[in-house]
């Protein structure tokens, strides 16, 4: 039993190896950006890395993101409620006679 701390410390240095190895050869956020506006200022405006590039370059700088623009809403909040609670005044609510639960039984 005294070898599973050194057998659980091997895995873990072999994954952090392993992890280490992966992330070498992943390409820097960097060297991507270089890599991209190479392809879009050397490509033809034919080519579609250009365009690809171009868009991608795009997204990164947040050329394309969505704005969502709020508007304030059309009644007051007064208003708002004043109307929710006619709506639930208006709705139809079965009353129980007092006493007695759903199943019909007295409690």
């Amino acid at each position: 039993m005294k070898l599973k701390p050194v057998k659980d410390k091997v895995e873990s240095l072999v994954g952090e190896s392993d992890k280490e190895i992966i992330n070498e050869k992943i390409a820097k956020k960097e060297d991507v950006l270089v890599t991209l506006t190479s392809l879009m200022e050397t490509g033809l405006p034919s080519d579609s890395p250009k365009i690809r590039a171009a868009e991608l370059l795009g997204r990164h700088h947040g050329i394309f993101a969505e704005k969502n623009v709020v508007k304030p809403p059309e009644k007051s909040s007064t208003e708002l409620a004043e109307e929710i609670n006619r709506l639930l005044e208006n709705a139809e609510t079965p009353r129980l006679p007092l006493g007695e639960n759903r199943d019909g039984y007295e409690k």
